[in-house]
């Protein structure tokens, strides 16, 4: 047996390869747990994704939900505020037409009683004129019958 120098290297070689191979496999089998973890976590984090993006959808539909239900009570508050108003202008309105006729009937009133006080002051202004008249007959015939008197006793004596 004699050894050849590149026979010699040769078995070095093989053995370091060997040892590079078992070096290599060590390192390999590192990276396929890493690539294991890798999986897992990746599967774990895309799970996690789909609840997310579940909860996402959920909020999404419940937001759209709420506005929806805003919009329909914003509309119901703008009907009521709007039937409101009406009211408020029917019963305005109602109001003032009520007041007008109030205010003619009260009118009326008042002119009725202005001309029954007009034609009550006319009627006493006629009896006051009559009883005047009256006073100067009166007086007039007083002083007739005091002449006689006092010329009746001329003429007696």
């Amino acid at each position: 047996m004699t050894e050849n120098p590149s026979s010699g290297s040769l078995g070095t070689d093989v053995a370091v390869l060997r040892t590079q191979v078992g070096q290599i496999k060590t390192l390999l089998t590192s990276v396929d747990g890493a690539i294991l973890k890798m999986t897992e976590i990746s599967n774990q984090t895309s799970k996690i994704i789909a609840v997310h993006e579940n909860k996402l959808t959920n909020h999404g539909e419940t937001i759209m939900d709420l506005q929806s239900n805003f919009r329909s009570l914003d509309k119901a508050a703008e009907d009521k505020i709007s039937s409101l108003h009406k009211r408020i202008a029917d019963m305005k309105e109602e109001n003032h037409k009520e007041r007008d006729i109030y205010h003619r009937e009260l009118m009326q009133a008042i002119d009725a009683m202005g001309n029954r006080i007009s034609k009550d002051k006319i009627a006493t202004d006629r009896r006051l004129s009559v009883l005047e008249k009256w006073r100067w007959y009166l007086m007039g015939i007083g002083a007739a019958v005091l002449f006689l008197i006092i010329n009746f006793s001329k003429f007696l004596l």
